[in-house]
């Protein structure tokens, strides 16, 4: 009796061995089956630096899901948004739907302190207006329909003749407050000793100081209301940006 107890409970560690045994093998797959799932939701971080933001969004979705995190702006020579910066590094290794923080390019910020020399160098007369030489007087306002009572530049009363071939000189010059990435407007008037009013306007667009690598030259009609006839020339400046 006693022996026959003794070897069924013989059987029993013998089937509750196994039965651990065959647990432990489970745990043991499922825990590699959890390793090799893990490592599948891993994903390798791509190098963005020098992408626009939209290509890294497409790059990144493409890419286990990641996403764009905290964006942050640092002042650049390049063009706005482009990648400078981003974490984690390249080559790193994430989770799926992980987010990449990146720091990205901003222009800097207008300086109010830039100023556009304006310089006038001469007159060409395509026609005085008169049978011979005729007077004229010339001003330069900012903005296209300007304040006539405050011109930044008065060009004294003088005769100008169109039988003449060379250029009239003359001298004036003005510094405009204005800001990089802006457009100052300009206008030409002449008015001669009969009365009559000649007109140009003109825009510089003020690029980045680091640009205004030599002055440049504009060259401006100048034309009579109405009839050209009366009076018409070419102005001529030399125009610069300064700090």
């Amino acid at each position: 009796m006693l022996e026959r107890a003794n070897k069924k409970l013989d059987e029993s560690l013998s089937e509750a061995r196994a039965e651990i045994g065959r647990l432990r093998t489970a745990l043991d797959e499922a825990r590699q089956a959890g390793a090799a799932q893990r490592g599948l939701n891993k994903a390798i971080v791509p190098n963005l630096v020098g992408m626009t933001l939209a290509q890294t969004t497409e790059k990144l979705t493409n890419i286990n899901n990641l996403k764009i995190g905290r964006i942050t702006e640092q002042i650049s020579d390049g063009p706005r948004g482009l990648v400078l910066q981003q974490k984690p590094a390249p080559d790193s290794r994430v989770d799926a739907g992980s987010l990449i923080h990146l720091v990205v390019s901003a222009p800097a910020a207008p300086d109010a302190s830039v100023r556009l020399l304006l310089k006038v160098l001469n007159f060409q007369v395509i026609n005085d207006g008169a049978p011979g030489p005729a007077s004229w007087k010339f001003s330069i306002f900012t903005g296209h329909m300007p304040d006539t009572t405050h011109p930044i530049i008065t060009i004294p009363k003088d005769n100008y003749d169109d039988d003449s071939r060379q250029l009239k000189l003359v001298k004036g010059q003005a510094r405009i407050p204005t800001r990089e990435g802006e457009t100052v407007e300009l206008t030409v008037r002449g008015i001669s000793s009969t009365g009559t009013v000649a007109e140009g306007q003109f825009s510089i667009y003020i690029k980045p100081i680091a640009k205004w690598t030599a002055a440049e030259i504009v060259r401006v009609p100048v034309i009579s209301w109405g009839n050209s006839s009366k009076g018409s020339f070419v102005a001529i400046f030399e125009v610069t940006a300064q700090r």
